[in-house]
């Protein structure tokens, strides 16, 4: 696990109380992490599902199960609803896309 990932769990697993944190070597981090992700509900926001994807990408001992469970995640992080009959614009809608000469 590389440095800059290794703090950013380190980040994730403050917000959620892990006791210790500051005496744990990064096994034990990745081990503690493990755990969280396992009950993705202690993902907070989308930042935290960017380090558990990153960490999935990087720890091939986490079974699909854990994957669906952290993409799940991330959609009810980013689960919106609106009012009867009406949308949500974006900008994306309206870009220009030359390569498709629209």
């Amino acid at each position: 696990m590389n440095e800059a990932l290794s703090r950013r769990i380190r980040c994730v697993l403050a917000r959620d109380d892990a006791h210790g944190l500051c005496r744990m070597d990064d096994d034990e981090v990745a081990l503690r992490f493990r755990q969280l992700i396992a009950l993705p509900t202690r993902l907070y926001s989308i930042g935290d599902v960017e380090t558990a994807i990153e960490f999935l990408r990087q720890d091939s001992t986490l079974g699909k199960e854990t994957q669906v469970r952290v993409v799940e995640a991330a959609i009810r992080l980013l689960d919106f609803k609106t009012p009867k009959d009406t949308g949500i614009l974006y900008s994306g809608q309206y870009s220009y896309f030359p390569e498709y000469g629209m």
